[in-house]
């Protein structure tokens, strides 16, 4: 008898924001791309907090933050830290991917602001 296969952990989450020219949007996206380095900080906070919750209903830790930041000349460049240690509290992955956020070149407006974060694998 062949054992059935397990299914497949999902490895990571991710949320992002495209942020365009003004027109009817999908619901992920803005309505203009981005200058105010306060706005892009308080888009990104979002977004960390709402893959934390994602990581805290699925019953998983997080490991690593990466912040994906693509800007009007359509550079993508994504930046990531690895955390000390496994969590799912919001405001540690806030914090993390504001800090992330720093090492961001945000001279040019942006078009695209991302989190995605990697879960622990479960243990087999």
């Amino acid at each position: 008898m062949v054992p059935l296969p397990r299914p497949r952990q999902r490895r990571s989450r991710s949320r992002h924001h495209t942020l365009d020219r003004p027109r009817p949007q999908p619901r992920n996206h803005l309505p203009h791309d981005l200058t105010d380095p306060a706005a892009i900080a308080t888009h990104l906070a979002t977004l960390a907090q709402q893959v934390a919750h994602d990581a805290a209903d699925a019953g998983r830790t997080i490991t690593r933050v990466t912040v994906k930041i693509r800007t009007t000349p359509f550079q993508t460049r994504t930046r990531q830290t690895k955390l000390p240690t496994p969590t799912t509290d919001p405001a540690t992955i806030t914090r993390t991917a504001l800090d992330i956020l720093d090492r961001h070149d945000l001279t040019h407006p942006v078009r695209l602001i991302g989190v995605a974060v990697e879960y622990t694998m479960p243990k087999t």
